[in-house]
């Protein structure tokens, strides 16, 4: 084996041009799929960066009905599922919230945090890195309240400062101790960087209210399918006892990735594993071709060692080794191509949200796969070759040396591979062109909104500032201060506030109209609803269709009004007017609270992602004044430069309010659309990769073949052939080779683009014919173009050369 392996590399110095183009290939192969499979291996893989982390799970209900309608647990429910199961060695709670960190002399800032049950850091085998953890007192309703922190809030916002700890910060307005920081990563469940005692206060009786998520520990011996159906047993005793508030509500036990890496983003990695593993097929079926190719021009080297005593096995033994060896050099060249594509991805995903326990990084798995498909990959393209290399006519090659043509077998192998890989980089091509389309179909909706030239920024009033922000009349006159202060800027031309930014989601509430008969109770009528203040319409371009927008007079005291989208008033009111129709949000055991219609305005499309969203319907802030809140100033040109003075006006209203998400509208939309973008890119690279490789491998077949047959067509040219007629006679082979390709794609993109429809397409059909067509277009003349060239060199063929060929 050590004199095989001597052998190969002795070869491969000795061929250094071929080698190369060899190990460029697999190297692209096998480093994106090592790219693939570090980022799937981060989130779907690898355990949970805590001790014991493959036993960790999450705890959930389940809406009687949608099974994928995961729901938190009521605090009763909850301390009923830690008393009654053994399957759980431990179950804890969080409830995460926003929290607002603000001390005298610096500017507040907003973080994401967590209210957490007594022993969760217990249950994690996690305690603070500096000072203390929550004690049973901090727990008690009515004690002082404390925090702990994160490594990263540590330094981003107090610098690493070590007075920190016992230093009282307010936290949402409330006087709060940090009592410790967390060590550095731990960030739980998610993204948190604040935790807080969590106390039921007047939650521990009401079945209600859902505000835990919960996790457990697997009992030792215990699997999930044990937690399932023991958990199970318990949510239906709750549900016959508490018919009102858990009817039919089951449970759900799900692994930690599961909980948050199911769905759709389990079906994109995997996709693009499939994809990446297409890109490798193309690359080794190219250099599968291309040592059939060379094996013809070593035959006359193989038999003579078969004549010298060689046996079979070993000839091919050696073949194999060549090809592996060619293939652990790839890989290692790809390891290059692995490092900068996670560290891009890393680059591209840094802001949209990804668990922080997700880390993109080359693990002992990583490797271990690295060298399972560069070792596979070497004996999948070598195999081939080497066994038809071995199968020889001594007599033959030994009398004939290594001139002739190739044999029909051969040939019918090389125009396989060469078919394959046009079939592979068809479904790639078809794939990313569905992500693409996609992604430009999102980017062009609601094109008519001023989406350049307007400043975005939230607002968020603490959620337990009982004094300040408790009661709407409060939170009605903040927000009615704010926008007269920002009118008053000079070059904010308009502001609007909003709960939800123009195409870009909206709450959603069953309703019922006035006057119709709900036909299916278990499935009434909805409404995706905008909460807004008065100019709304005007600075979003939509038009008013009917009626009057809202107005100043629009208060609480008076009749609750709303104005709808003209989807709303169709699909309700569909052969009359709208205005001075009601409906309502019906809320059990409480008198209908009517809303009157006072304006009709045309479409926008507000959640793009989500076809099948109820129809939209605008409610004024008067009457409904929400606590977070979006603002929208139109200020025309370089709408980022008036962020200094947004935030001024909001630190003169309140020194403890952060202003976050400050952005353009045009870059709120792109964000909300990064997923199409980053995985449409991803999957047109591949694509790119596996067209490159395809034409490369139709350019060396031809080539090679024409060059074998080089005397034949230098004695056609000699008896008078046409050159037309000798570019056809070479066109043929690629041509025909193409055609399979594209046969055998489409068959199998048709069959298989559905896969991605609902998780990964926007609004486009997965057979969009567009897609197909270009797709088609574009293989079909990049093939011809590289069956061309050579053909081209064959009409220039002198006769006399080419008949003194060898």
């Amino acid at each position: 084996m050590k004199s095989d392996f001597i052998a190969s590399l002795r070869l491969i110095r000795n061929h250094p041009w071929f080698s190369l183009a060899i190990i460029v290939t697999l190297a692209f192969g096998i480093g994106i799929n090592t790219t693939v499979f570090t980022l799937a291996n981060a989130v779907l893989f690898k355990p949970v960066p805590f001790p014991d982390g493959e036993r960790l799970v999450s705890v959930s209900g389940r809406h009687p009905k949608n099974e994928n309608w995961r729901m938190n647990l009521s605090y009763p429910d909850f301390t009923e599922f830690q008393a009654q199961t053994k399957s759980l060695e431990q179950l804890e709670g969080v409830n995460r919230f926003q929290a607002i960190l603000s001390e005298t002399g610096v500017a507040p800032e907003r973080f994401s945090a967590a209210r957490v049950t007594p022993d969760l850091f217990d249950m994690l085998q996690t305690l603070p890195a500096e000072g203390r953890p929550f004690s049973e007192q901090d727990f008690l309703d009515g004690s002082n309240r404390t925090a702990l922190i994160s490594s990263k809030a540590w330094k981003t916002r107090y610098g690493n400062d070590p007075d920190v700890i016992g230093s009282i910060v307010r936290l949402n307005g409330e006087a709060t101790e940090i009592i410790g920081i967390m060590p550095d990563q731990f960030r739980f469940p998610s993204n948190e960087d604040v935790w807080i005692p969590y106390r039921p206060e007047n939650a521990r009786e009401d079945r209600s209210k859902r505000p835990l998520q919960a996790f457990a520990m697997l009992s030792p011996g215990s699997n999930i399918n044990d937690a399932n159906a023991e958990l199970s047993l318990v949510a239906a005793n709750i549900s016959q006892e508490h018919p009102e508030t858990n009817e039919d509500i089951g449970v759900d036990v799900l692994t930690f990735h599961e909980r948050f890496n199911g769905g759709p983003i389990r079906i994109v990695f995997l996709a693009m594993m499939t994809a990446t593993a297409f890109v490798l097929l193309i690359a080794c079926s190219n250099v599968a071709n291309l040592l059939l190719s060379r094996a013809l021009t070593r035959r006359q080297e193989i038999s003579i060692r078969s004549a010298l005593g060689g046996r079979r096995s070993q000839i091919v033994r050696q073949l194999l080794t060549e090809s592996v060896s060619l293939s652990i050099l790839g890989g290692i060249l790809g390891l290059t191509i692995t490092a900068l594509g996670v560290h891009a991805f890393d680059q591209a995903t840094q802001d949209v949200g990804k668990p922080s326990w997700i880390l993109f990084e080359l693990d002992h798995r990583v490797f271990i796969y690295f060298a399972l498909i560069s070792i596979g990959s070497g004996l999948l393209f070598g195999i081939l070759p080497a066994f038809r290399a071995s199968r020889l006519d001594l007599n033959n090659i030994l009398k004939d040396g290594v001139r002739g043509s190739d044999s029909k077998r051969t040939k019918l192998l090389s125009s396989g591979l060469v078919a394959f890989q046009f079939a592979m980089t068809f479904v790639l091509l078809t794939g990313a062109g569905l992500m693409l389309r996609s992604f430009f179909q999102a980017r062009g909706l609601n094109d008519f909104l001023p989406a350049e030239t307007t400043l975005t920024a939230s607002i968020g009033l603490p959620e337990r500032a009982e004094e300040r922000y408790a009661t709407p009349e409060k939170r009605r006159e903040f927000y009615k201060e704010l926008k007269t202060r920002l009118e008053n800027l000079q070059r904010a031309k308009q502001v609007v506030l909003s709960s939800h930014l123009p195409g870009l989601g909206a709450a959603k509430k069953n309703i019922e109209i006035d006057g119709q008969e709900i036909t299916d109770p278990e499935n009434p009528p909805r409404a995706s609803y905008i909460v807004q203040s008065e100019g709304y319409f005007s600075l979003t371009n939509i038009p008013l269709q009917e009626g009057r927008s809202f107005l100043n007079t629009d208060i609480e005291s008076n009749q609750r009004v709303a104005i709808a989208s003209e989807e709303f008033a169709n699909k309700h009111w569909p052969e009359e007017s709208a205005l001075g129709k009601r409906f309502c949000f019906p809320e059990k055991d409480k008198e209908r609270d009517w809303i009157t219609i006072v304006g009709v305005v045309s479409d926008i499309v507000q959640e793009g992602q989500n076809e099948d969203a109820p129809p939209l319907v605008y409610l004024p802030h008067s009457q409904q004044p929400w606590g977070y809140m979006n603002i929208m100033l139109a200020i025309g040109d370089n709408p980022l430069s008036a962020t200094s003075d947004l935030k001024t006006i909001v630190q003169d209203l309140d020194t403890d309010l952060p202003v976050f998400n400050i952005r353009t509208l045009k870059q709120a939309m792109e964000r909300n659309y990064w997923f199409l973008n980053v995985f449409g890119t991803l999957f047109l690279s591949f694509a790119a990769i596996g067209l490159i490789m395809a034409s490369i491998g139709i350019y060396a077949s031809v080539a090679q073949s024409t060059a074998r047959r080089v005397q034949e067509i230098g004695i056609r040219i000699a008896l008078g052939a046409h050159p037309s007629h000798v570019a056809r006679l070479v066109l043929k082979r690629g041509i025909l080779q193409m055609a399979a390709g594209l046969i055998a794609g489409l068959a199998l993109a048709f069959s298989t683009t559905h896969l991605l429809s609902g998780n990964l397409l926007f609004r486009v059909s997965p057979r969009d014919p567009i897609v197909f067509t270009f797709a088609i277009a574009m293989l079909a003349a990049i093939g011809t173009a590289a069956s061309w060239l050579p053909a081209r060199r064959a009409t220039k063929l002198s006769p006399t050369q080419a008949l003194r060929e060898d």
